[in-house]
């Protein structure tokens, strides 16, 4: 995609609860939702998945054997029908461009039908980008565009509160020194004089 997807509010939670790790797994089925991309989640590295066992020795032999397996979520992976749906999007979005791409593409993987009947003619994709593909552009980037405005908000919302709060916790510790400092003057007088 032409495009840099924002996570939303929703995708935070899921994200935060495999780690950072899986931050660009989660912006990438964002991406995926927002152009309406058929898609699978796949789980990461199933092979190398431990099954959870009670038994504390077999837990604790695992731990020493050296093998670090990290938990991670779910990874999208386009369906056929959606790679085709990506594909045709970026070409018809810029079409010179994406003729160019495909010829590349099929030489440098050897595609059977490009071996057989060479390039794409360039006729085959349209001159111009279509106002139907045009217009799905459109309001993909203002939706990309409203959920970045979103999120630039809601930090700027959380600096505000963290600000406040640090400047209360301030004012109270000054307050606070004040205070003794007053009664450590107290202290030190000499009253019989």
């Amino acid at each position: 995609m032409n495009f840099h997807p924002d996570l939303t509010p929703g995708s935070h939670a899921l994200a935060a609860s495999f780690g950072n790790h899986s931050a660009a797994d989660t912006a990438l089925k964002q991406a995926y939702d927002l152009c309406s991309l058929e898609h699978i989640l796949q789980p990461r590295n199933p092979s190398q998945q431990r099954p959870h066992s009670s038994d504390l020795r077999s837990s604790f032999a695992s731990l020493l054997s050296g093998t670090k397996v990290m938990p991670s979520g779910p990874m999208p992976l386009l369906t056929t029908r959606g790679f085709i749906d990506a594909v045709a999007q970026e070409v018809t979005a810029n079409p010179s461009l994406g003729w160019t791409s495909i010829n590349r593409a099929m030489r440098f993987y050897q595609i059977p039908i490009w071996r057989e009947k060479g390039d794409v003619p360039r006729e085959m994709i349209p001159a111009t980008t279509p106002p139907a593909v045009q217009a799905r552009l459109q309001m993909i980037q203002q939706n990309v565009v409203m959920n970045a405005n979103n999120q630039l908000a809601m930090a700027r919302q959380t600096a505000e509160i963290q600000r406040r709060g640090n400047e209360i916790a301030v004012c109270n510790w000054e307050w606070g020194m004040g205070a003794s400092s007053v009664r450590m003057k107290l202290v030190n007088i000499n009253w019989d004089s």
